[in-house]
């Protein structure tokens, strides 16, 4: 059985402003050649502001209205109280790692 394709993002340890556009584009994109699983990988975001927090839902908005699912892992301390402080953990399907994604998600 073949598995469905998976895109995972490595956004840089700024997701701010230009940045966070990029990373809504490169979603878009996948969105367009019918991949629907993504997975955000945040290992080297060190600080996101309100843009790229407003990116996220976007991007999480254009890929459930295209029946797919978004996740997130390896949220940073800042990243992590930003979704914390603005109840996005109850919005967003977050994993420790990757590796952690790849077991529940993929069943690798």
């Amino acid at each position: 059985m073949k598995s469905n394709p998976v895109v995972i993002s490595y956004p840089p340890s700024l997701l701010v402003g230009t940045a966070a556009n990029h990373l809504h584009e490169e979603i878009q994109d996948a969105l367009k050649v019918g991949i629907k699983t993504f997975l955000i990988n945040f290992q080297a975001v060190k600080f996101m502001d309100s843009h790229g927090l407003g990116m996220l839902v976007m991007i999480l908005k254009d890929i459930q209205a295209g029946e797919g699912q978004l996740f997130l892992c390896s949220l940073g301390d800042q990243a992590k109280m930003l979704l914390e402080l603005t109840s996005m953990t109850q919005v967003f399907c977050i994993f420790a790692n990757q590796a952690e994604f790849q077991v529940k998600v993929l069943g690798d």
